[in-house]
């Protein structure tokens, strides 16, 4: 990540004694900002939750516009002097040479360091005060520049005799501070110092926060800390953060980690625009998610406040992990939480559901079981504030989990099993899990859709369950599964015909002339019989067909219901067709009468 070196904005705090309890500083982080937020429509974004930018300055150049924007939008500016004081050895291939101070061998101009000061500094000096300038970096990255400490320490000085007010800082790469260990020389006269590590969760990465030890125990007491919030994002970030959308927890482990040091006294993040070159995307344009849990960081920044971690471990078992988290000085915005099992993180979950009582009301969390933990053995769940080594509440909690299994068993009606009238009562088994078992089930017979039945029973001690289909049709068929635990069971199926409790029955009685029946249609066939058991509301229909004319069956438009006795009536138009042979069947919900055959003859058919 060469450019960054020449970017390496401002800075940011660690913890000189990270494995100590979480306790209060006696002063809030001062200053929050970002690296790169230049232009108006930047400083209309940043500017209700960030009090300065880090921009760079380039020693002919005027910074007016720069540092009245600012100042318009009750910000200051912490200005890089890189571009001012310093010179590449080889100025075609900057990020790959060393750099030095600037003196007249150094193209374009041939100016020392100390005239191009002078040049910028009458430049801009109607604006180079503490209403507009929080602080001058003198240079960031220097050993990695192979510049020595001398160097800079002769470059403060400059700056310091023409500004005494206005603090200087330095930020140095946390890699090569810890390289260098406690041969590592910190400039003795610069105000505030940091040291920067991308990629990382930072409670977490022993090389920075070694370098950060290294830097504190060489320091000076009035020396103040700094650090960089990461605030871009590639590639090598998916290792801590899966999207860019989870960026917002690696800021918020900054926050944290930057609070904790009674020291620090800014907290910037690099870097507000894209760095399209590198493939790596800025702040500016990491989404909603991200941009929230910074403005809610700055905001508590500005607001005198610090992280103040809360919250409970309140369920482990053998389906979830739930409980609540928040960090006081951000009400309304989520944290993260880390899932362990056995001591090995498993699960980052961010605390972000519907929780009563906490904050704005969305800081509970709730994470399915990690896979492969249903062995039947006793496992130990923890959970950690994100990036931190602080348990919650009431963890740790252990488990012990089978394999979930879950069947059908059977499918009998109500009246010869149990249940609610006219319901088909459902039982099998479920163990091995937690929870209730949620049952599908589909009429078949009448091509019906999946239906999920609401009661979701806890299984017994003994593993079986039992619920009811809201259905008293015995002679249908009926596909029925269930799911627990995270199971699905095998289909079930029901069949009504075979079932031996179906008592649907129908048939034809008789078929005769309307002639000899002295009733009906004149012209028609009247037919009777009999249809009975069916749940109310099914009708009858029939089919015939003329047998003489080769003609095809045809389904008769109106279908009677029976009546009180079972019994029903029809008509069918012959137009006078009393010589023609006719076949004739019914058909009642899911039984069927067999065939009636009329003669022709002129006379009742008796068909049972």
């Amino acid at each position: 990540m060469k450019n960054l070196l020449l970017a390496a904005a401002v800075l940011f705090v660690f913890v000189l004694c990270p494995s100590r309890a979480w306790s209060r500083q006696q002063q809030p982080i001062k200053y929050f900002g970002y690296a790169g937020a230049e232009t108006a429509t930047d400083l209309n974004r940043v500017s209700p939750y960030t009090n300065f930018s880090y921009i760079a300055a380039s020693y002919d150049t005027s910074m007016a516009p720069q540092l009245t924007a600012l100042k318009g939008k009750g910000m200051r500016a912490v200005i890089d002097l890189g571009r001012v004081l310093w010179c590449p050895a080889d100025a075609n291939n900057p990020l790959f040479t060393t750099w030095h101070l600037c003196t007249t061998a150094d193209a374009p101009g041939g100016k020392d360091y100390v005239t191009r000061w002078n040049t910028w500094v009458n430049t801009n000096y109607q604006y180079l005060n503490s209403t507009y300038v929080l602080a001058f970096s003198v240079i960031t990255e220097h050993t990695q520049r192979g510049i020595p400490v001398t160097d800079v320490q002769t470059a403060t000085s400059l700056v310091k005799q023409t500004y005494y007010s206005i603090p200087t800082m330095l930020t140095d790469n946390a890699d090569d501070i810890y390289n260098a260990g406690m041969n590592y020389q910190v400039p003795n006269n610069v105000d505030w110092i940091s040291t920067t590590k991308y990629y990382i969760e930072p409670e977490f990465d022993a090389k920075f926060k070694q370098s950060v030890n290294i830097v504190k125990a060489k320091k000076q007491s009035w020396q103040k800390m700094a650090y960089v919030l990461d605030g871009i994002y590639g590639t090598a970030h998916k290792g801590i953060a899966p999207t860019v959308h989870d960026m917002d927890a690696i800021a918020q482990q900054w926050y944290y980690v930057a609070s904790r040091d009674p020291e620090a006294i800014l907290l910037g993040v690099f870097i507000w625009p894209n760095i399209p070159e590198e493939q790596l995307t800025g702040s500016a344009n990491m989404g909603t998610t991200v941009l929230n849990k910074h403005t809610a960081i700055g905001k508590a920044i500005l607001g005198g406040k610090y992280p103040t971690y809360q919250g409970k471990h309140e369920v482990a078992d053998c389906m979830r992990i739930e409980g609540w988290a928040w960090d006081t000085s951000q009400p309304n915005t989520p944290i993260s939480v880390d899932i362990y099992v056995d001591g090995v993180r498993r699960s980052t979950v961010r605390a972000n559901t519907y929780r009563a009582g906490v904050g704005n009301g969305y800081h509970g969390f709730s994470s399915s079981l990690p896979a492969g933990l249903q062995d039947g053995q006793t496992h130990t769940i923890t959970v950690k504030y994100n990036g931190t080594a602080t348990l919650l509440p009431n963890s740790s909690q252990t488990i012990r989990c089978s394999n979930p299994t879950t069947s059908v068993a059977w499918v009998i009606p109500s009246e010869f099993s149990w249940g609610p009238p006219d319901t088909m009562t459902v039982a099998g088994y479920a163990q091995g899990g937690f929870g209730g078992v949620k049952m599908f089930w589909l009429d078949a017979s009448a091509s019906g859709t999946w239906k999920e039945v609401a009661w979701q029973p806890t299984p017994s001690a003994d593993g079986t369950w039992s619920n009811t289909i809201p259905s008293s049709n015995r002679c249908h068929d009926y596909w029925v599964y269930v799911k627990y635990a995270g199971v699905t069971s095998d289909m079930f199926p029901y069949k009504g015909l075979e079932s031996g409790y179906c008592k649907e029955t129908v048939s034809i009685i008789w078929v005769q002339p309307q002639t000899t029946a002295g009733f009906g249609p004149p012209g028609s066939l009247i037919v009777a019989g009999s249809a009975k058991n069916a749940p109310s509301g099914y009708r009858v229909d029939v089919w015939y067909r003329n047998v003489t004319t080769g003609g095809n069956w045809t389904k008769h438009p109106y279908a009677p219901s029976p009546d009180s006795n079972g019994i029903w009536l029809m008509d069918i138009p012959v137009n006078y067709n009393y010589h023609h042979v006719y076949e004739i069947q019914a058909f009642y919900d899911v039984v069927y009468s067999p065939w009636c055959t009329y003669p022709g003859n002129n006379s009742i058919k008796w068909c049972q």
